[in-house]
Formats: structure tokens, sequence, C-alpha cells
């Protein structure tokens, strides 16, 4: 099992689907649908506007993880003979790449042809592989939550965006809830631009989150192993 094969199997099983034909035209089409079809597009000033490519982003890479996560589910069975640390490495990178391909599909449109001000695809291309990260690490850790089959996409889409759009910044457990969570907030660039600070601030709580799941996968495996 290696996670390059997870992930062409993962971008495979979505590309074999009608559904996913039409998530995928969806989504590549949402910015100049959003530009032309809404009031959005016509009183928007260009900094408005940036910040509305972060949020088409977020929308891109959440619907490529759930995507992700639902097929990883699919193969729970095989994925449990893998010892703890490939698998969690295979789980995260494969659903780091289908939460990155589908933000790049949302996106397509106004990084090739306009939508972003001068000298910002560099801070969104590094904003995309942010979120993808946290998408990905919140996504590994439900993987390991026992809960129905199904319920773990429904549970991403909880935890990445209901509870940090609820979640306020007046006490230290909403601050820090929400750096655990909010993945939409780690793609967009600080007022000071990133720097190497600013970039160990946005990896530490997903970092965090992945050593989390990563403790829960050997822990699994200790107890399916241990002799009764």
């Amino acid at each position: 099992m290696t996670a390059l094969a997870i992930t062409r199997w993962i971008l495979a099983r979505t590309l074999r689907s009608p559904l996913g034909w039409g998530l995928a035209c969806v989504s590549s089409l949402a910015w100049p649908l959003l530009q032309h079809l809404t009031p959005i597009g016509i009183t928007i000033a260009s900094e408005d506007g940036t910040a509305l490519v972060y949020e088409v982003a977020f929308m891109g890479a959440l619907l490529g993880a759930i995507l992700g996560l639902s097929a990883l589910e699919g193969i729970r069975g095989v994925l449990q003979r893998a010892a703890s640390g490939p698998r969690w490495r295979a789980e995260a990178a494969a659903l780091g790449v289908s939460s990155a391909g589908w933000a790049l599909l949302a996106c397509l449109w106004p990084l090739t042809v306009g939508g972003l001000g001068e000298g910002r695809r560099g801070p969104l291309l590094l904003g995309l592989l942010l979120v993808s990260a946290h998408l990905a690490a919140l996504g590994s850790l439900l993987l390991r939550a026992r809960v129905p089959l199904g319920a773990r996409s429904l549970g991403l889409l909880i935890l990445a965006w209901w509870i940090p759009s609820l979640l306020g910044t007046s006490s230290h457990f909403e601050r820090w809830t929400s750096a655990l969570l909010d993945a939409a907030a780690t793609s967009r660039p600080p007022p000071e631009g990133w720097s190497p600070t600013a970039l160990i601030a946005r990896l530490g709580p997903m970092m965090g989150v992945s050593l989390v799941a990563l403790w829960l996968t050997g822990r699994r495996e200790r107890d399916t192993t241990r002799p009764s």
C-alpha cells in the first residue's frame, strides 16, 4: 500500500462517477458564475474580489476533502491491514491531494484569466496547500472516530466549517478551537504577509491534529494485536 496508489484510486473513483464530473464542472465554473449571475460581480472592489477567491478556494478544498474521505471510508477494511505509520501517511496524502486538486480546480479561472491583484497568485497557491493540509489532518483524525459509515463526511463539514463560523474570539478556548478547526482562516495570508513565524503559527495546529491521528492509529493497532 502506498500513498500514490491510494491517491490515484480516489481520483479515478471520482472521475468514474457522473456526480464527480458534475461537481468538477460546477467547481471549475464557480468563479465566472459568481461574477456574472449575481450582483457580487459588479459591486465588489478588487480587494474584496481577492478575498472572495479565497472563499471559493476553501469551498473547493472542502469538497475535495469530503469526496476523498468518503472514498477512504469505502476501503477501510483494506487500510486496516496496513501498519499505523504507512496507513496514516497514505490517508493524509490522499486527502491532501484530493483537497488541493479540487481547490485548484475551483480557482483555475481567477488564476489564469483574472480575479486576483498583482503579485497575489503566490500567496493564493500557498494558501491552497495550507488549507488542503489542514483539511487532510482533520479528515485523518475523523477516520479514527467510531461513527456510522458516511458520518465522517458530515463530521468534516461540521468541524471545518460550521463550528468555526459560530466561534468568537472572546475567550482562550474559542481562539484555540478556532486555530485547530478553522481551515478557511489557514488559507488566508496574515495582514503583514507570509513570514516564517506566520507559517509556523498556521502549521502548528494542523501538525498537532495530525499527531493525535497518528497516535490513535498506533493505539488501535496495539489494541487489535494484543492477545486476549
